[in-house]
């Protein structure tokens, strides 16, 4: 039994470990080449890996953000959180649960991604301060792709 038990921990530990988050003090040279190319003034920069990509949290432009990165310097995609007078008018009102001014945004996060949804805007909003919530991602055109309640 104490060789079963032995097993199943090692071969949970192969599995699962290589994809837990790592903190790291900074990144390998491309992406951290790459990354400055994109964010010369970023500030305060915390980095982690997992899976073989690289994330990067740190301000800019008096922005929080956050950048991901393949494991050859390739940028995947990058997030900016942003205050709602920043976001534009046909994203704000194509959210029609704003209409009842009982719901209140949370935060709103705008995307760039090099594949997929090129560009997106992710809203989470609660109704009147309570556990519920939405996030609801908007194209910069108004168009709402996805919804989670």
């Amino acid at each position: 039994m104490k060789h079963i038990l032995t097993l199943s921990l090692c071969a949970f530990m192969v599995v699962l470990l290589p994809s837990c988050k790592r903190h790291l003090t900074k990144a390998p040279e491309d992406i951290h080449r790459s990354f400055s190319a994109m964010y010369p003034d970023a500030t305060m920069v915390e980095w982690e890996s997992e899976a073989g990509n690289f994330t990067a949290d740190f301000f800019s432009n008096d922005h929080e953000m956050a950048a991901k990165f393949d494991e050859d310097g390739k940028w995947i995609w990058s997030k900016t959180e942003v205050l709602l007078t920043e976001v534009p008018d046909e994203v704000f009102d194509s959210v029609s649960d704003f209409d009842d001014h009982k719901w209140e945004v949370e935060r709103v996060d705008h995307y760039t991604r090099s594949t997929g949804e090129k560009e997106y805007y992710r809203i989470e909003y609660s109704r009147d301060n309570s556990d519920f919530g939405k996030i609801a991602y908007i194209r910069p055109d108004g168009t709402v792709f996805r919804s989670v309640n």
